[in-house]
């Protein structure tokens, strides 16, 4: 195994005298067969954010509170995108982000003023 491992970091770092980008570690494949590792599935949204669903489920009830949550997440979301936006920037206008990065918080926007309306519908009921 470990003879397989230094086959491939000679492959992909020092191939023809020239340093290349490591993209075998980027392959969750090779880390499973050449170095045997295996990867922790992803935690879904209910373990990830357990401690914050408790807390507004608490506030605001079960249903208010998973809404709360969701809010929380597309605001951090619209934050990465815009953040991203200062960097990637269209060809044609440096001035604005780019059309992709444009869509994306359109649609984060649009998905966080839907929340929001039901929220207000449910304190309205409520």
């Amino acid at each position: 195994m470990l003879l397989r491992f230094l086959a491939a970091c000679w492959i992909m770092f020092w191939r023809g005298g020239r340093v290349k980008f490591g993209g075998a570690g980027l392959c969750p494949k090779w880390y499973v067969r050449v170095m045997g590792w295996e990867r922790k599935p992803a935690m879904n949204a209910f373990e990830e954010h357990q401690e914050e669903l408790e807390k507004y489920e608490q506030m605001f009830g079960k249903e208010r509170g998973r809404l709360a949550v969701s809010l929380d997440r597309i605001t951090n979301a619209l934050v990465l995108v815009g953040q991203h936006g200062v960097y990637c920037t269209s060809q044609r206008n440096p001035t604005v982000p780019a059309m992709d990065l444009r869509m994306i918080a359109q649609e984060l926007t649009h998905a966080k003023e839907l929340a929001q309306a039901v929220m207000e519908e449910m304190k309205r009921k409520s």
